[in-house]
């Protein structure tokens, strides 16, 4: 069973679906992924790209492309984990009772 996670921008438009279960639980609690082909790192909110080869300017500092991209996920979607743990709570299923009840 697949369990899509849309991605929403601001202006609530869908830019992308992405698949949870490809997903690592680093990645999820993080709120970005690490794309090694193309050597970024990109947030799983809004898609944006962090190239691992450029220095980000976040207010009057300077970053490498990990922690800007963490100050990006800790700045604009701050709810990020819990958005995504109510957003999928509606397709988790537990197992039925009779296997509950041999464990």
């Amino acid at each position: 069973m697949l369990f899509p996670f849309r991605v929403i921008i601001s202006a609530r438009k869908e830019v992308g679906t992405l698949e949870i279960e490809h997903l690592s639980v680093d990645a999820l609690v993080k709120g970005y992924k690490e794309d090694h082909a193309s050597q970024s790192f990109i947030c799983l909110s809004c898609e944006q790209v962090f190239d691992k080869q450029e220095v980000y300017q976040v207010g009057q500092h300077f970053f490498m492309a990990e922690r800007a991209i963490e100050k990006h996920v800790e700045t604009m979607h701050p709810d990020y984990f819990s958005a995504l743990l109510n957003d999928q709570a509606n397709y988790i299923e537990l197992p039925p009772p009779n296997i509950l009840t041999n464990v």
